[in-house]
């Protein structure tokens, strides 16, 4: 049985009503784990544990709790910050999968004085941002489409930065469009993720791709590899034992000259 909106709606409204600012969070993380019990997950690519069970919930309602338009501390222990302090003349490429909490990964950086220039998005529901967990900011959003990536080679030709979650759900199979694109410019890219901890942190790395500035001529599927074994080994973190098979490239949009 899965979670409907109007609960986790409810259940949000309970946490930001009854509890003080300072509360919400672990109030949330506790409820989210015992919802865990009380609602399975629909089947997916992977093996659904009570762990990732539990950070879905968790993300759900921080998702909902950070529309009341307040912000809310949360405990986040973050490695890797360092990485985005140095010049990245050709563009940054921040790259993920749809992992849960991987908004609060991108709160995280930005508390560190970083802030993304767009989030590439394929929610038509978002309008021209997107949230980030627990914080009043925003980054500006472009939507995935004929011209997606027109625009991401504009920002990252100026010396901007592109977030890019490259599966449309964990498990699918990875588009390679971004990393083509990262390639063709030479603009690096830096993983991010987030793992929720059993006492309530949010355990948040962001990693340099090893293939950065390679010229070679399998560095796409190198860094599509990089990430996926990223991917893995956090669910191995949640208890799993890996995807169920290794991520598939699909073909999309070609690349802009």
């Amino acid at each position: 049985m899965g979670l409907s909106n109007s609960v986790k709606t409810y259940v949000a409204l309970a946490i930001t009503t009854l509890f003080p600012l300072k509360n919400w969070y672990i109030v949330a993380y506790a409820v989210s784990g015992v919802m865990s019990y009380l609602y399975k997950p629909q089947k997916n690519k992977y093996t659904n544990t009570w762990a990732i069970n539990h950070a879905y919930r968790l993300n759900g309602l921080l998702a909902v709790m950070t529309r009341k338009g307040r912000s809310f501390p949360m405990p986040v222990h973050g490695r890797g910050e360092e990485l985005f302090f140095k010049q990245r003349p050709n563009g940054l490429v921040l790259c993920s999968t749809h992992i849960p909490l991987s908004k609060v990964a991108l709160r995280y950086l930005m508390e560190c004085g970083f802030k993304p220039t767009v989030a590439i998005v394929g929610d038509p529901s978002v309008q021209d941002s997107i949230a980030v967990w627990g914080s009043l900011e925003k980054i500006p959003a472009i939507h995935t489409g004929s011209f997606v990536l027109q625009k991401a080679k504009r920002i990252l030709q100026q010396g901007g930065s592109v977030v890019a979650l490259v599966d449309h759900h964990l498990g699918d199979p990875y588009s390679p469009n971004i990393f083509r694109l990262a390639e063709k410019l030479n603009s690096d890219i830096v993983f991010f993720d987030a793992a929720l901890q059993k006492d309530g942190t949010v355990d948040v790395r962001f990693r340099e791709s090893e293939w950065n500035g390679s010229s070679c001529a399998n560095r796409v599927h190198q860094q599509m590899n990089e990430l996926y074994q990223h991917t893995a080994n956090l669910l191995q973190h949640y208890g799993n034992s890996s995807y169920f098979k290794p991520p598939v490239e699909v073909s999309e949009l070609s690349l802009v000259n």
